[in-house]
């Protein structure tokens, strides 16, 4: 392969993608509840609010610079943009990495696969890439940093933490764990023992550890920490020299340190070092125990199977490899079969387990890397990137959180075959399941550029979606227009328990520190006192929804002081299920 290639292709690539998802700029809201809250939290960013101190979030200080920025200057739409340009950045990366990995056509199927399978859309609902997600920013930090510590100089190992500092910014625990990843890769070398060839794996090892301990031996847990500890061990079999590795990881903390210090500093002199520990860093702050959902059970078996080969020793021959990737195989095998026993399961497979499969998949792709690495060593660098990246999906190991780590884990799955005959197999099979699974995509997209849909209207945006997604629209539309009508521009909204999506497009101020009711955070005593500052003079509106088939749907039976605050003080005046726009009794 040629490691010298130019960059017109990944160019390329990245022009394309960001034309795909610019593409959908217009197209729906994919979802009230999540978009609706970082759409609010961007509009109290961009009217001078202060996270942390005007409103609760767990993310950092540099995203709402940014989105209160891009919200000012272009809107919804130029938000989406954004994002178009930054999915287009995460392909280009892709392409590039899996090139350097395993070739141009290895590059060009991982970004096939990235399209299909990474950046879906719904012809009903939207499409979750418009979501302007924190995680999208760590998904492209993290292959632009496997990328640049493939070859760990010390201007790439600075830009590396440059780039984990700006992440940490965004959202903390994905630039931690992105900085961790990149620290394993800077002190792997030819093999040489050094002292901190032995630490540096060591405290990867026990943060991913101390991570996931608030949950116990969880499924979660059994699933992404021995992918680290596997990673850390095999980065401490080939270490540097100190010599070597001590500059690399100074540059590397410089990096990262000149972003994230004057990034937390006004956070912390505000908040105090035990405030800003709970509220920015959300240590203590119960966070695993409100949001944790368990890891497929799926992914259990075939990873305790991985687990048990794995303590034999490591392969030692071709043999010994290969009983490796078989073992690796023989689990996705397993998968499918779980799946095909159900009967229509192919179906709903190529329509909703297919997200499941990718789940449970994730992780195998780092052990098979790893097992390869005996072979190819240099794939231990960006192996050690995915595995601490991977870690982002504590607590919630859903579909949502994986999308932004297609990008640095397609590197390493393009990169398993290793013969001709499996590359040519691989590639097909790689290729006909891109194609199958962006197929209701591409008709989404031709029925868009054709004009074949509904165009709804949604305070001052004119949004475009599906005929069988237009009622759900409407309702959000109506919700708006009720809203706008009923409260003077000044007004503040009281929104329950995730419909702050309609006081954003009404271009109403939220009212209270909180945008977001998920029975636990805040917790009842919070929200007792957020009532007791309210209740003298009430919000002159509230919006409620029902959140039916979510989690949150459960708010209404968790904070019956709220629910009886809004029967109360409140009269509904207008309803678009699955909102109510309420005004306030006099």
């Amino acid at each position: 392969m040629n490691r010298r290639a130019g960059i017109g292709a990944p160019l390329a690539v990245a022009l394309g993608v960001t034309a795909f998802a610019a593409a959908w700029r217009r197209y729906g809201v994919f979802d009230f509840a999540d978009e609706g809250l970082l759409l609010s939290q961007a509009w109290r960013a961009a009217h001078g609010q202060v996270p942390h101190v005007d409103f609760e979030t767990g993310y950092g200080p540099l995203f709402f610079l940014l989105q209160g920025t891009v919200l000012r200057a272009g809107g919804l739409v130029g938000m989406r943009l954004v994002l178009a340009a930054v999915h287009g950045a995460a392909a280009g990366l892709c392409f590039a990495l899996a090139r350097r990995l395993a070739g141009t056509a290895a590059a060009w199927i991982a970004v096939a696969l990235q399209v299909a399978l990474f950046l879906p859309v719904s012809a009903r609902l939207g499409t979750p890439i418009n979501i302007p997600y924190p995680a999208w920013y760590g998904g492209v930090a993290g292959v632009a940093i496997a990328w640049l510590v493939t070859a760990p100089t010390a201007r790439r190992l600075l830009a590396a933490g440059v780039i984990a500092g700006a992440v940490a910014a965004i959202k903390p625990n994905s630039g931690v764990l992105l900085v961790a990843g990149a620290a394993l890769a800077a002190v792997v070398g030819e093999g040489r023992r050094g002292l901190l060839g032995a630490a540096i794996p060591a405290l990867v090892a026990l943060t991913a550890i101390v991570l996931v301990a608030p949950s116990g031996l969880s499924s979660t847990g059994v699933v992404l920490v021995p992918v680290v500890i596997a990673v850390a061990l095999r980065a401490a079999a080939r270490v540097t020299d100190d010599r070597t590795a001590l500059p690399r990881l100074v540059v590397l903390g410089i990096g990262f340190l000149v972003v994230v210090v004057p990034a937390y500093a006004p956070s912390f002199a505000t908040l105090g070092p035990a405030g800003f520990a709970h509220d920015v860093l959300l240590l203590g702050a119960g966070v695993a125990d409100v949001y944790e959902l368990p890891f497929p059970t799926r992914a259990v078996v075939p990873m305790l199977l991985v687990l048990l080969l794995v303590a034999l020793g490591p392969p030692r021959d071709r043999r010994q490899l290969g009983a490796l990737l078989g073992i690796v195989v023989f689990a996705a095998l397993l998968y499918l079969w779980a799946v095909a026993i159900d009967p229509g399961a192919i179906a709903r497979w190529l329509r909703e387990d297919v997200e499941t499969g990718l789940l449970v998949l994730a992780p195998l792709v780092v052990w098979a890397a790893l097992a390869i690495s005996f072979a190819t060593p240099e794939i231990v660098a960006p192996a050690a990137v995915a595995a601490t990246a991977l870690l982002q999906l504590y607590p919630r190991p859903d579909f949502a959180h994986l999308l932004p780590l297609g990008p640095v884990l397609l590197p390493l799955l393009v990169v398993l075959p290793r013969t001709d005959s499996a590359r040519r197999w691989g590639f097909g099979l790689g290729a006909v399941a891109a194609t199958a699974r962006v197929a209701p995509t591409a008709l989404a997209l031709g029925a868009l550029l054709l004009g074949r849909v509904e165009t709804v209207s949604v305070g001052r945006e004119s949004l475009a979606i599906a005929p069988a997604g237009a009622a759900r629209l409407r309702a959000l539309g109506g919700a708006v227009q009720a809203l706008a009508a009923h409260t003077p521009p000044d007004a503040t909204v009281l929104a329950f328990p995730a419909c702050t999506v309609v006081s954003f497009f009404a271009d109403r101020r939220p009212a209270g520190v909180y945008d977001y009711f998920f029975p636990g955070r805040p917790d009842r005593a919070q929200v007792d006192a957020l009532l007791a500052t309210l209740a003298p003079a009430p919000p002159a509106a509230a919006v409620t929804c029902t959140a039916e088939g979510t989690g949150l749907a459960r708010a209404w039976d968790y904070y019956p002081a709220m629910v009886t605050f809004l029967d109360t003080r409140y009269r509904v005046t207008d309803s678009a299920p699955p909102f109510a726009v309420r005004e306030v009794r006099r």
